[in-house]
């Protein structure tokens, strides 16, 4: 990191040493086309001075890549956090704020007045309106979204269908990791616009609901009381009354066709293992049905026939 930094200064400083010695050595065919002032419109830009800007901008740039990078190490090694969402919007923002100013200095050091960018925003907003609106929308919900910080990175969301962790925040899209270990880009402005579940905004629980029927003539305080005990006995299923959460509850819900119906409801505390908790919560169930005798009907239909005499 220091290495590069110490590189990209001695590149700037090579770069205005040679502007320097070609200023000098000004008989030459090359510095003189160098010198030689290009007319566009109403304005003059000398090559060499073009040519000092970029490489300026290109520097500068580097060198404010390798000191956000060097923020963020020391700010994530002082918070003890690799999902500090306060390091990541402060990196982030600070990152693009030494870009833009790397550009600035670069237009100066060009020879270009700042004072004709009007022409060129002028210009942008047309293009703006026409095709870099979904650009630049997805620019200020980026800027939105690490401000007021509604997702940070190692969040479980779920957002038009997809489902996964958020790796990271950038000023363009979100990068999500799903539960196979690909990796999916969403634009930041669905983000904003778009309705978007965060089960880790304010708190880590997740409800569960397991409906089972059972058959008619079961008992059913016996099956209320062995699916209490099914979720008191999985280890992930908070069943402490302290908690800010409800402790797990029975409800019988209906009299169906065939079926007692019942729903069983808890919370965990880790919302992206909601699946892995009601697929045991199932196996508990049926193997608690079993040894109890309580049986899990499923719909039969009778046919009868009936037979008929041909008179013909």
């Amino acid at each position: 990191m220091r290495l590069r930094i110490l590189l990209s200064l001695l590149v700037l400083i090579g770069l205005t040493a040679g502007i320097g010695l070609m200023n000098q050595q000004a008989d030459s065919p090359f510095t003189k086309v160098l010198q030689t002032p290009v007319s566009v419109g109403s304005y003059q830009f000398y090559p060499a001075q073009i040519l000092l800007g970029l490489g300026i901008t290109l520097v500068l740039i580097t060198l404010a890549r390798s000191i956000t990078r060097l923020i963020e190490a020391r700010l994530r090694k002082r918070n003890n956090s690799a999902r500090s969402s306060n390091v990541e919007a402060i990196v982030t923002l600070a990152g693009y704020g030494m870009m833009c100013i790397a550009v600035l200095i670069g237009i100066g050091a060009a020879g270009i007045d700042l004072s004709s960018l009007a022409i060129i925003a002028g210009a942008l907003s047309v293009g703006i309106g026409f095709g870099l609106q979904n650009i630049v929308s997805n620019f200020i919900s980026g800027i939105i979204l690490l401000v007021e910080q509604p997702i940070k990175s190692g969040d479980f969301i779920q957002v038009n269908g997809i489902e996964g962790y958020v790796r990271r925040v950038k000023i363009r899209g979100t990068e999500i990791v799903t539960f196979d270990y690909s990796t999916v880009i969403v634009p930041n402005s669905e983000l904003i616009s778009g309705a978007v579940t965060n089960w880790n905004l304010n708190n880590d629980y997740a409800r569960i609901s397991v409906v089972v029927g059972v058959a008619y003539g079961s008992d059913t305080r016996k099956v209320a009381e062995l699916l209490q005990q099914c979720a008191a006995s999985h280890p992930m299923v908070i069943s402490d009354a302290e908690m800010i959460v409800p402790k797990p509850s029975v409800t019988f819900t209906d009299f169906a066709d065939s079926a007692l119906m019942f729903k069983l409801s808890c919370y965990i505390q880790e919302a992206e293992k909601r699946f892995l908790v009601s697929s045991d919560l199932r196996f508990a169930i049926d193997d608690s049905f079993r040894a109890n005798g309580i049986s899990i009907p499923f719909p039969q239909r009778d046919v009868h026939m009936v037979a008929t005499t041909n008179d013909s």
